[in-house]
């Protein structure tokens, strides 16, 4: 199990935040991902990027369902709009 117990996925914040302001029509998804996510928490899932661009905050749900709704967003969006990381051992690694 991931942080706190629960699943170790997490969505990437700076695009997280990107979506939030600039793209409206994405904001059901982001009423369903909003509280799967802890926000208080935030991961380095790639290091060496810019500042501030490679840190992640860890869905609070487990793997399963993180899993499933990975599946979902990319039916929406590309793996560069939205990264999403999973922790394979010890590293994340973008699906």
């Amino acid at each position: 199990m991931g942080i706190g117990g629960m699943g170790m996925y997490a969505v990437n914040l700076s695009d997280l935040t990107g979506i939030r302001q600039g793209h409206p029509e994405h904001m059901a998804l982001l009423v369903v991902l909003d509280p799967l996510l802890d926000t208080d928490q935030v991961i380095e899932c790639e290091y060496g990027k810019a500042v501030g661009m490679g840190y992640a905050v860890p869905f609070t749900c487990p793997d399963e369902r993180a899993a499933a709704l990975t599946k979902v967003i990319r039916k929406r969006l590309k793996k560069h709009e939205l990264r999403i990381y999973h922790k394979e051992g010890g590293s994340w690694k973008r699906v």
